[in-house]
């Protein structure tokens, strides 16, 4: 890639490609990939180093509603036992 944006015989300008290492945590270079790894495994003390602190805190955010939807959407059977009996009652129409 740099070859094809550097080289002058090419008709457009050159474009001079200029790459940014990393930033790196005790020693190994930060990536996407590993934060939403520990993402996946709820590990938000292993993740605070390795964002900023609006990200970190949208982190926390969105895990803290992840738990309150799945918390929503496991209820117990009793709950949903009186949840049906305060429906009301289908009528059936026969011809």
């Amino acid at each position: 890639m740099r070859y094809w944006l550097e080289t002058p015989t090419i008709s457009a300008p050159p474009i001079e490609l200029v790459e940014i290492e990393r930033l790196r945590y005790q020693e190994m270079p930060i990536s996407a990939s590993r934060v939403r790894q520990l993402l996946a495994k709820n590990d938000l003390t292993a993740i605070a180093p390795l964002v900023p602190a609006v990200t970190l805190h949208y982190l926390q955010n969105l895990l803290e509603h992840s738990r309150q939807d799945a918390a929503a959407r496991q209820k117990t059977p009793h709950e949903k036992q009186v949840k049906n009996e305060n429906k009301p009652a289908r009528r059936c129409r026969h011809p």
